[in-house]
């Protein structure tokens, strides 16, 4: 426990040292871009745009940090699965109107309960629902499904993306692993490892299923065991 308490301490003190040079970065970038040439304004728009990727990745790190230096949640409470995704979705709805996205949903389970902290299960949500979004063309679908029995509550989330390549199957979940999204942008490859982190702490488990012919992108299941 002292390990995990120093490790996140560490990880705090990095994270908050960098925080401030990277934010000095970006605003010369800003002020800089208007004292150039037209030809010569990318460079800039380059360099704010790594910084504000380096920025994402620390704050990633952090909240991955914090989550395992964890010994339980800090709160269990009774969380209507359901809820939580409507909030989830109205949160990320200007992203959603952006691209154009027909999100279906189809509960066959009247409504899912979880036991746990809210927070973390919205995280969940929100990373697997934005990735949905992220690798979807232009007006393509994504489907929230979750199907129940006696022991189980199982969530699917399904895109039309390009899909999980054969050879990154096996590393989706690690840390820092990405795939290129279609626009050309890497994520920090934390939000799958966070998502099976805190999974951990609500018996519950991430498992990437095969896709089909409409829903040909990546389709992960997330298992809840009732109690």
């Amino acid at each position: 426990l002292e390990k995990k308490e120093s490790v996140k301490s560490y990880v705090n003190d990095v994270t908050h040292a960098l925080k401030s040079p990277l934010t000095a970065i970006k605003a010369t970038a800003e002020l800089l871009e208007n004292e150039v040439q037209q030809d010569s304004k990318g460079l800039f728009v380059n360099i704010e745009a790594e910084a504000d990727r380096a920025n994402k990745l620390l704050n990633d790190l952090l909240r991955i940090a914090q989550l395992e230096a964890r010994v339980g949640l800090d709160k269990n409470e009774k969380l209507s699965i359901k809820e939580l995704i409507e909030e989830t979705l109205q949160s990320l709805e200007s992203i959603i109107k952006k691209k154009k996205i027909n999100i279906v949903i189809n509960w066959s389970s009247s409504n899912p309960i979880v036991r746990g902290d809210k927070f973390l299960i919205l995280q969940v949500f929100e990373n697997l629902i934005l990735n949905a979004i992220e690798f979807s063309p232009i007006e393509g679908k994504i489907t929230i499904e979750s199907i129940g029995d006696k022991t189980t509550d199982q969530i699917f989330v399904r895109d039309q993306g390009p899909g999980i390549p054969e050879y990154a199957k096996e590393k989706i979940f690690n840390k820092f692993y990405s795939l290129e999204r279609p626009s050309g942008i890497k994520s920090t490859g934390l939000g799958l490892s966070f998502v099976r982190e805190a999974l951990l702490f609500h018996d519950g488990v991430i498992q990437l299923e095969p896709s089909s012919d409409e829903m040909s992108g990546a389709n992960f299941k997330v298992s809840f065991s009732k109690r």
